[in-house]
């Protein structure tokens, strides 16, 4: 299924077709794409109701522990001669803004849908599982997989999203089924990577408490310290 938008009026291209997502990446020393043009994609009106959607992708990696100014990058774009602020997004910002908005519109739930498929191509080869299978393997809830990852887990993830996204571009790679399939490639080389240094399938790789889990528990324990100090004291 191709993620089919219309930005600026512009929904065919020379070839007579349809526009899809990969049809709207820039390339400048590095493939990324408009916030604006992935915010008409996803039927939001303005940047600035859309601001709330970048609010959250940034805060989703910094609990991931991903430098967001490398992937979500601050620039001023000029259309038509007028100048507006705009960020750069690398294709994981952009799947990470994706699925931070609201699936109630049509726009939105497509590209869930497309960004899922792509996603899974990898998880598939990585893991010997789609990503829904993994979440009921490790009992986590829908969307939480990278919540739960180890330090190493993590890393091999990231490297995946990473080198796929450098295939792509170093190789030019387009259309869904090949660009899956790159996906699908580079999965099962970190899968083989993972396996011969860590002696372990990623799938079986330990997780761990969530950041949240850990910091609710300090706050409770901090509370109950206190509580058993002023008991102490009262008996004094």
């Amino acid at each position: 299924m191709a993620f089919e938008i219309t930005i600026y009026g512009r929904v065919q291209n020379t070839n007579n077709r349809a526009l899809s997502f990969e049809d709207f990446k820039n390339k400048n020393g590095l493939t990324f794409w408009w916030a604006s043009d992935l915010m008409a994609m996803l039927g939001y009106n303005d940047m600035k109701s859309f601001q709330s959607v970048l609010d959250r992708a940034t805060k989703a990696f910094v609990s991931l522990g991903i430098p967001h100014c490398e992937n979500i990058i601050a620039q001023q774009r000029e259309i038509e001669g007028r100048i507006f602020q705009d960020f750069k997004l690398s294709r994981f910002a952009c799947y990470i803004a994706v699925m931070n908005g609201n699936p109630k519109k049509v726009e939105v739930a497509i590209a869930q849908s497309y960004f899922a498929k792509f996603q899974n191509a990898g998880y598939i080869s990585m893991y010997n599982m789609p990503s829904w299978k993994l979440e009921n393997k490790h009992g986590e809830k829908k969307g939480k997989l990278m919540d739960y990852m180890g330090r190493t887990e993590l890393a091999a993830n990231l490297f995946r999203v990473t080198q796929t996204e450098e295939r792509i571009k170093n190789k030019k790679i387009s259309g869904q089924p090949d660009l899956e399939q790159t996906h699908s490639q580079v999965g099962k080389e970190v899968s083989g990577i993972i396996q011969n240094n860590v002696g372990k399938n990623p799938e079986n790789l330990p997780q761990e408490r969530q950041l949240s889990e850990v910091k609710k528990e300090l706050k409770d324990g901090h509370k109950k310290m206190l509580q058993e100090d002023k008991t102490s004291k009262k008996k004094k």
